[in-house]
């Protein structure tokens, strides 16, 4: 390994076998832009406007799908602590959804607590995966993940800018 710095880190994107789950990864997100994602609240346009982005990559990836569940599923700020349901929304996402079976990636809610945590333990905010059976699904979680980080620190460097 060379050093723990990073925004984020993909860990075993690659085929593990035919089956059940063998294409499954996880991906590290650094802490801090989690935090910073977790504490920035969205209007609904920027959060239409960013499953529309996702929406469009996994409509060229499965052209055959008529119904695709919103690719993102952003985390609430309800009071200071991180919530799926209530609250306001917010740039984190917790949960990124491509079709199939509940095909995903997702945050273990029980982590969520570090965003609100001035020191932790680990340095990265893991998603993991959820019933990824082929390797259309694996290039489409990776590729959504990889626009919404993007679009996040556009985002991040526009505000620092103004700054």
């Amino acid at each position: 390994m060379f050093g723990e710095s990073f925004l984020y880190r993909i860990e075993g994107f690659e085929p593990h076998g035919e089956g059940m789950g063998r294409w499954g990864f996880n991906v590290k997100l650094d802490i801090n832009f989690a935090r910073r994602a977790f504490q920035k609240e969205i209007s609904e346009e920027i959060y239409e406007n960013l499953g529309k982005i996702g929406e469009e990559i996994i409509r060229n990836i499965f052209p055959a799908y008529n119904f695709i569940r919103p690719p993102y599923l952003h985390l609430r700020n309800n009071d200071g602590k991180p919530n799926p349901m209530k609250g306001n929304l917010t740039l984190l996402v917790g949960n990124l959804n491509v079709p199939g079976d509940a095909c995903g990636l997702d945050v273990d809610y029980r982590d969520l607590e570090d965003l609100t945590k001035e020191e932790t333990y680990e340095k990265y905010l893991t998603y993991s995966p959820h019933n990824m059976y082929n390797m259309k699904q694996a290039y489409a979680l990776l590729s959504i993940f990889t626009r919404w980080v993007d679009a996040a620190d556009a985002i991040f460097s526009s505000e620092d800018e103004k700054k």
